[in-house]
């Protein structure tokens, strides 16, 4: 976590949401939902790419070296052995427990983006929703108020999560390596997707599911700054939305701004005005 040029001026990151009773309970509850990697529609996505111990003795090396509990580590080894350490048998087993020790939280920089419109609101009938940021453990942040983080052990996960800028490049990231890689080079897979994403300007608060155990987290309600309706929500879809922000954000003195997209009559772009 670390501060990138020209955070300070970030004032709101945006998530892109489909019309369905889904995005409703988003706000009725305040709740984001998290994804587990699987879920991702880039292959490429979170991905790790690993160089693993061909042997018993490297293995084992492993095993001390992060003072893994022998009655998890035993079992492993002789496994490893039953197997003749075949690399291809070990990543699909990597893979597979590794895709649920994490969830992830996508937002984006922007708001006006023509394909994320199409691709995550349900081709521009959906919303998008503005949260405030703030700046808080030396990176972008948004505000929570989950009762469980609030009060866990670890207080990095108090009152704030913060948002990773994601960055894109053509080549993957190198891979991380069992016997001499430092943990915090997994980080790299998650935070790293290919440049053909760049256009998304994206954000992830990055969350270990073997932590908290849990999908969703409540923010503060005070986050919420913007909904933003796309060119085509049906006249009902608003309505919905617009009732679920008076009675739970307006009438709590949430000031929330209401907003519409339109087509603009010259150029391929968005306009985004206050809804009259």
């Amino acid at each position: 976590m670390a501060l990138e040029d020209g955070d300070d001026n970030i004032r709101r990151l945006y998530k892109y949401r489909p019309d369905n009773e889904h995005t409703l309970d988003i706000l009725r509850n305040n709740e984001l939902y998290f994804s587990f990697v699987e879920e991702f529609n880039d292959p490429f996505d979170c991905r790790v790419s690993v160089v693993l111990p061909t042997n018993k003795e490297q293995w084992e090396t492993h095993v001390m070296e992060h003072h893994i509990d022998e009655n998890l580590a035993g079992p492993v080894i002789k496994w490893l052995e039953l197997i003749n350490f075949d690399t291809e048998k070990i990543m699909q087993q990597y893979e597979k427990s590794n895709f649920h020790t994490i969830t992830l939280y996508c937002l984006s920089e922007i708001r006006d983006n023509i394909l994320m419109w199409s691709h995550y609101a349900n081709s521009h009938c959906g919303i998008c929703i503005g949260f405030e940021t703030m700046i808080d453990q030396n990176s972008l942040c948004i505000k929570t108020d989950d009762v469980t983080l609030n009060n866990h052990i670890n207080p990095i996960y108090h009152r704030t999560l913060p948002a990773d800028k994601v960055k894109y490049q053509s080549k993957r990231p190198e891979p991380y390596d069992f016997l001499f890689s430092d943990h915090h080079h997994l980080y790299k897979f998650f935070n790293t997707k290919s440049i053909d994403w760049q256009y998304e300007k994206e954000r992830r608060i990055t969350m270990p599911y073997r932590d908290i155990s849990k999908r969703m987290i409540r923010y503060e309600k005070s986050a919420l700054k913007e909904v933003i309706f796309g060119c085509k929500a049906s006249d009902e879809f608003k309505q919905q939305v617009m009732k679920l922000i008076k009675d739970e954000y307006s009438s709590k003195n949430y000031n929330v701004d209401i907003l519409q997209c339109s087509i603009d009559r010259y150029e391929y772009r968005l306009n985004i005005n206050e809804l009259k």
